[in-house]
């Protein structure tokens, strides 16, 4: 699917319901949580990695794995909710 212009591209975003939310280019002030989120994501997977003795052929599949528990684990930010249910 080809967007024409980015006036579609955020009519898709609110009609998904999707919070868009728009930050300065290197600002590492604006990115604390996200960038906190992929070393989370990073750890756990070279972990898991670790913990099986697999080596970095099955890096994608780790961090896939670890994406997807993350999704599906309550969190306390959320009322022990997943992010998947909110």
């Amino acid at each position: 699917m080809a967007w024409n212009s980015i006036t579609e591209f955020n009519e898709l975003y609110r009609d998904e319901g999707i919070a868009r939310k728009c930050i300065v280019c290197y600002t590492p002030q604006q990115n604390g949580v996200l960038k906190r989120m992929n070393m989370s994501l990073l750890e756990r997977a070279r972990g898991m990695l670790s913990n099986l003795r697999l080596n970095k052929s099955f890096w994608a599949e780790a961090i896939n794995t670890t994406c997807y528990l993350v999704n599906f684990s309550p969190s306390t930010t959320i009322n022990f909710k997943t992010p998947i249910e909110v």
